[in-house]
């Protein structure tokens, strides 16, 4: 299953995110937004990415559960380094944190409804 998280923007899910090793403090315990995309959604909305990968062949329902995240969030939760390779799981008290594995970073953009006035 391959998951896209935007942080901080309107439309799609929301629910909180509990990294491994990263503590909740006020500047990243705060939802994010996120929706469930697949292969080709990136390039098909014109989003770059900026570290790491997009889904791949590999990616499955079968798979190990994989993220690209944009850079906001990248930022919040991983200030002094990078988000590739780190885990984790949605929910204040995730059933299964860590289940989820981040591939990509890509650039910040409009991820909702282009009709939606500024």
């Amino acid at each position: 299953m391959c998951f896209a998280f935007f942080a901080f923007n309107d439309g799609g899910w929301s629910d909180q995110v509990l990294f491994r090793a990263v503590p909740r403090t006020p500047a990243n315990g705060k939802a994010v937004t996120f929706n469930i995309t697949g292969n080709g959604f990136f390039s098909a909305m014109g989003i770059p990415v900026v570290e790491g990968r997009t889904y791949n062949a590999q990616d499955l329902v079968n798979s190990p559960k994989v993220a690209g995240i944009n850079q906001t969030m990248a930022r919040r939760f991983f200030p002094n380094g990078s988000a590739i390779g780190q885990h984790f799981g949605i929910g204040d008290t995730p059933d299964h944190p860590g289940e989820i594995e981040v591939i990509g970073v890509l650039k910040d953009a409009k991820y909702s409804l282009s009709t939606k006035v500024p």
